[in-house]
């Protein structure tokens, strides 16, 4: 992901010109229209959704940029692992195989 951010041009932050842009290992989740409920929940939304977005920090100043996951990966690869270490180690051996 580190590199995918340098492709975009982002070797620094934007604000004080002298820090590091740090990746954040694990999303940040942006609820979009409300928090998920069942279909049965009088509060359920069909059109609710959460974002997973890429969450960049500068190591000096601390200033923050969310990008939108879905549109720095191509849509083959997979962006969000749900299970252990392990899971994700053994997905990207297969890949690493094809």
């Amino acid at each position: 992901m580190a590199a995918r951010i340098g492709e975009l041009g982002l070797s620094e932050c934007p604000v004080c010109h002298t820090g590091a842009i740090l990746v954040a290992r694990h999303p940040a989740l942006i609820p979009i229209g409300g928090l998920h409920q069942d279909k049965a929940d009088p509060r359920h939304d069909p059109e609710a959704s959460v974002i997973f977005a890429v969450r960049l920090t500068c190591d000096v100043c601390g200033y923050m940029l969310l990008f939108d996951s879905e549109k720095l990966h191509p849509s083959s690869e997979k962006t969000l692992f749900v299970g252990s270490e392990e899971l994700e180690a053994e997905w990207e051996a297969e890949q690493g195989a094809g």
